[in-house]
């Protein structure tokens, strides 16, 4: 059995309190090292208090610790998702959500709830609802081996440093067993291999065999099947397609997940969480028995983020119901299977800040991929996000089990990606006679449409310092022509190589993404007006403020000096000429800029005037 820590002597029973919380008069001091994340040992209470003086716990602001956050913060009870897992038919199951939406803390809820230990683990679960679901669950409570994987770090520049990751991640297992590895039950050959292992011989490990070894030892061990739980499987696929050893990559793990998940008389269940699908016709080809539950599906939509119900709980806890209106215009709009979703990081460090609204969510997960897909997209892909970034909703193929391999940068692959990864809503699926399913997509909340600009439309720019996107902004708003030309041509000349062989819709979408961060205007892409279409339109809310209007050209040479200030000024005269300042007229807006720029390579030149 996996070893564990317990001071009896602190051990209380924990005392059900009517809103399914612990309180925090009652404690219990429990710890483990069950999984490689567990090494520290959580001997007393260390409970973090939302607001000083309060006498409510801080919610879980992102640990994966089940342990902790059930002992020290105020947790919300997910536990009928044990109920769930078990009834499910399927023997491995993949669920993939947005980082940060819980998976991993309730992984560990899981590990803890079915792995047999050295102390009674029913301590924390004995007040939470997945007691009350009836002998048939709680008979299953500490009853299994569980291998447990958390590959959230298994990022690395090259193949041989995320091969010693892998390595040191199964070393580590076979050290949580370590007792289980001894036992009589297993044969002179399995307990000479396991002690191999265990004495640090880290280099011999075979990564695509011992930890079905592992599997197979442990079951005959315990005399019981084992469950096998892998957290962020999709990480080391991330990383490899970023530092370009994905087909090696692929290969690994695909005979990895399939010796130790497909046809083993000694698994239980299989779990997997995720971001992105990696598709069956990729790493899973060989897997058929994997079922993959995503943000289209209904079933198992309620335990990955926070509820309607849920919130309105945590609301009242906090004495905050009054804030309601407020903490959905900011971080409700998800919809997982229909349901309608909070994003829980997000809510937690807003209920800990005491109230302040702001983007929580920002920077939790790379965005190198969806980067690399706009960098290759078409006017029209930009023009759609515009739209999308006023508030506007589209139609888009959603297809969650894109591969890393297959994503394009057509105007589906983006919004699939994007929708996977927690950037839009998704409504009304319907099937459709191709992969994926017809949906209406829309930005889900203020958080989110505050973090597109920085993390979306930026993520290909290569902005840089902050100060630089300011002196840009304002350079644009006064109309200083030069002092625009200077700063994005110092951003091109400290950006990446792309730059060189960019396409005119490239530049659009470098230029949207400028001045999409401008959050005193509206931002237009491609519309009419006038006698033709404008490129960008920035229509102000700030009486105070000009409108502004782009019109973009580029030279396939690598053009300098007169040819590209005569091609800036000829997309000036083109605005002015077109009348493409009637939409602003028509809006009241009395003082116009018209710039005109033009690009080639990395070199750039702008001209402006007023309309």
């Amino acid at each position: 059995m996996a070893r564990q820590y317990v001071n009896p002597r602190e051990i209380t029973e924990h005392q059900e309190s009517g809103n399914g919380f612990i309180d925090g008069r009652h404690e219990e001091s429990v710890g483990t090292a069950a999984s490689c994340k567990d090494s520290w040992l959580l001997q007393k209470s260390d409970i973090a208090y939302a607001v000083p003086g309060s006498h409510g716990k801080a919610m879980v602001e992102g640990t994966g610790s089940f342990i902790k956050a059930e002992r020290n913060y105020h947790l919300v009870d997910k536990t009928l998702l044990i109920r769930d897992v078990l009834l499910c038919p399927s023997e491995v199951l993949l669920f993939t959500r947005p980082r940060r939406f819980g998976k991993s803390l309730n992984l560990d809820m899981l590990r803890l709830f079915f792995e047999k230990a050295s102390y009674d683990t029913s301590l924390l679960f004995r007040n939470k609802k997945i007691w009350k679901a009836g002998s048939a669950m709680t008979q299953e409570q500490g009853k299994y081996p569980v291998i447990y994987l958390d590959f959230k770090e298994a990022a690395a520049f090259t193949f041989d440093e995320i091969m010693n990751k892998f390595r040191a991640y199964i070393a580590a297992e076979y050290q949580r067993h370590e007792d289980l590895l001894a036992s009589p039950l297993l044969n002179k050959a399995d307990r000479w291999r396991a002690q191999e292992i265990l004495e640090g011989n880290v280099d011999s490990i075979d990564v695509e065999r011992d930890l079905y070894n592992l599997c197979r030892m442990l079951a005959i061990a315990s005399s019981q099947p084992c469950f096998v739980f892998i957290d962020e499987y999709d990480v080391p696929m991330e990383s490899s397609r970023e530092h370009d050893y994905y087909v090696r990559m692929n290969l690994v793990v695909r005979n990895m997940l399939s010796s130790l998940l497909k046809g083993n008389p000694y698994l239980k269940k299989g779990i997997m969480t995720g971001v992105l699908q990696v598709a069956k016709a990729s790493l899973f080809s060989g897997l058929n028995n994997v079922r993959t539950y995503s943000i289209l599906d209904e079933q198992f939509s309620e335990y990955f983020g926070f509820t309607e119900s849920e919130m309105d709980e945590i609301l009242y806890y906090y004495d905050m119901l009054d804030r309601k209106s407020e903490v959905a215009e900011w971080y409700d709009g998800y919809l997982f299977g229909g349901r309608k979703i909070y994003n829980c990081l997000s809510v937690a460090l807003y209920i800990n800040s005491g109230g302040k609204p702001g983007p929580y969510w920002v920077k939790t997960a790379t965005n190198s991929l969806i980067g690399d897909m706009l960098a290759d997209a078409d006017s029209e892909v930009f023009t759609t996000l515009t739209d999308l970034l006023n508030g506007k909703e589209v139609d888009a193929i959603i297809d969650t089990s894109k591969t890393y391999d297959s994503i394009g940068s057509d105007m589906d692959d983006i919004f699939s990606l994007l929708a996977i990864s927690g950037y839009l809503r998704v409504r009304n699926p319907i099937y459709v006679d191709m992969p994926g399913k017809l949906c209406q997509v829309s930005i889900p909340n203020r958080e989110i449409r505050s973090i597109w600009t920085s993390e979306i439309l930026n993520a290909f720019s290569c902005f840089g310092t902050e100060s630089a996107v300011a002196a840009i902004k304002k350079a644009l708003v006064r109309g200083d022509a030069e002092r625009l030309r200077e700063n994005i041509h110092s951003l091109l000349v400290s950006s990446v190589s792309y730059f060189d062989t960019a396409k005119e819709c490239f530049y659009h979408g470098l230029v949207l993404g400028m001045v999409s961060v401008l959050s005193e205007y509206k931002v237009k892409s491609n519309r009419e007006s006038g006698l033709g279409r404008f490129d960008i339109m920035l229509i102000p809310e700030n009486s105070k403020l000009p409108g502004i209007v782009i019109e973009l050209k580029t030279c396939k040479e690598n053009s300098t000096g007169e040819t590209l200030v005569a091609l800036a000024e000829k997309a000036k005269e083109q605005a002015i000429s077109k009348y493409y300042s009637e939409e602003l007229k028509r809006c009241g807006v009395d003082r116009i800029i018209v710039y005109g720029m033009a690009f080639s390579g990395k070199n750039v030149e702008v001209v402006s005037a007023m309309a």
